[in-house]
């Protein structure tokens, strides 16, 4: 425990090197406290702490930080959602560009647990992830935008991904069609050749996303 205490007070530390490696392995003990792979009790500051890190002006503390949330969201650790989502909502990620990955990578696990207090907010990140030039972001653009129901907001994105993405991109692209075009079939229309021209590649590429959106075809067109 005084080990732990001693760590608390190092990730702090002006030093940047002593800070890094300090909230470093605050993040792994809350993790593998968390996970049941050490069997002690979670002290009370950790996770504060952790969130606390999320403020830091260093980037790698700030990833650090990010990675041990997600990490602990995966594992089903009971945040507070204001507390997290507010957190997460105010945390600066600059330009860099694996720090923004990880930042999403993180909230859209959030995201995908708690439904959101600000969709202005969510709106406004997912056309930013939608924007940018990273099939990763697209992605988790896509998974943000279908758990908190606002594809619509990047219509443009996702069928741009439809037509000219390949790999998860295009997968998560073309479930999320299903979504988008749920209330219109007008618009369907126009993009329904491609649509089963992917989902005719599909059953051989993925069975179960294959019949997933069979399924929802059968019921569209009925």
């Amino acid at each position: 425990t005084e080990s732990i205490n001693n760590l608390q007070v190092l990730s702090c530390s002006p030093q940047e090197k002593i800070s890094r490696k300090a909230i470093s392995v605050l993040g792994q003990l809350a993790t593998y406290i968390v996970n049941g792979s050490l069997q002690i009790e979670l002290p009370s500051f950790l996770i504060p702490t952790i969130l606390k890190a999320l403020k830091s002006p260093d980037e790698p503390v700030k990833h650090y930080s990010l990675r041990t949330v997600a990490n602990l969201l995966a594992y089903k650790y009971e945040f507070t959602q204001s507390t997290l989502e507010n957190a997460l909502q105010s945390l600066d990620y600059g330009q860099s560009q694996y720090l923004i990955e990880t930042y999403a990578i993180c909230i859209a696990l959030f995201y995908t647990k708690f439904k959101t207090s600000s969709i202005e907010f969510v709106s406004n990140l997912i056309k930013n992830f939608i924007s940018r030039p990273s099939p990763t972001l697209q992605t988790l653009a896509i998974i943000i935008a279908s758990s908190q129901d606002c594809v619509s907001v990047i219509k443009d994105g996702i069928l741009n991904s439809f037509k000219n993405s390949q790999g998860e991109l295009r997968a998560k692209s073309f479930l999320s069609m299903c979504l988008l075009f749920k209330s219109n079939q007008n618009e369907f229309i126009e993009h329904s050749q491609r649509f089963f021209n992917v989902l005719e590649k599909m059953s051989s590429e993925s069975t179960l996303i294959y019949e997933c959106v069979t399924r929802w075809s059968i019921e569209y067109c009925e």
